[in-house]
Parts: C-alpha cells; structure tokens; sequence
C-alpha cells in the first residue's frame, strides 16, 4: 500500500467537548520547545486528531503564530505514519494537543525532533498498555 503524507480535516481536533475532555482527562509531556497533552479511548474505529496553539501572549502577531503553527503541522504530517498505524491498529482514538511554550521563534529542524520525540514517546505508551 501506497503511505500518503497527508493533513485531512478528520485529523483537526475541532469540538469544543472533545478539547475540554482532552484537557480535563489528559496526560501530558514536554518535549522543549513542546508541551502536549494527549487522550486515549478504546472505540471501533480508530484514529488520530491533533490541534495545535501558540499562545497570544509569547507571539502578538499572527503572523508569527501561524507560522509556527505551519512549522509543526509540517512536523507531525511528515512523521505521523508512526502513531497511526499503532492506534488504527488497537482501534484507539488519540487525541494529541501540541502547546508552543518557547518565547522565541524556533527553526524547523528543532520543531521536527520534538515533534518526532513526542509521537515515539506516546506510541511507547499505546504499545505498553496490553
């Protein structure tokens, strides 16, 4: 089978119910320059949903914010292939929140190894829960 690199919106962790049930019921890591949080539930169909923030206060403009935000979109859809086929596998859904802590910008090559950090951490966690 053909693996596609992509970034679809059943991906986008959207409701509103979903995010604070992730933030209440969550564990959560760091990775520098990376906090995440991420859910676990055991249900028929499985998947992965990521949402991503920067804080308003560390990047006033949006610009900036964006871009970071591009930057590890980037990360996470080049490297998801790892954590998918874990949790598609043990038909879990995973929800997975990645929080900007750095007050600088940082380049892509360091989002990338924390990026890379954290999606092995987490499938370590899926492959120990049996």
């Amino acid at each position: 089978m053909i693996q596609r690199n992509t970034f679809s919106k059943k991906e986008r962790l959207c409701s509103k119910k979903a995010i604070e049930n992730l933030f209440k019921k969550g564990r959560s890591g760091f990775v520098f320059p990376l906090k995440y949080i991420y859910n676990l539930e055991q249900l028929p169909i499985g998947g992965v949903e990521i949402l991503i923030t920067i804080p308003k206060r560390s990047f006033k403009r949006a610009v900036h914010r964006n871009h970071l935000k591009r930057l590890i979109r980037e990360a996470y859809r080049q490297q998801k292939h790892r954590l998918t086929e874990v949790a598609l596998e043990k038909n879990l859904k995973l929800q997975i929140a990645f929080i900007f802590v750095h007050k600088e910008k940082t380049d892509f090559q360091q989002i990338y190894i924390s990026v890379g950090k954290i999606l092995h951490q987490i499938s370590k966690q899926i492959t120990s829960l049996e």
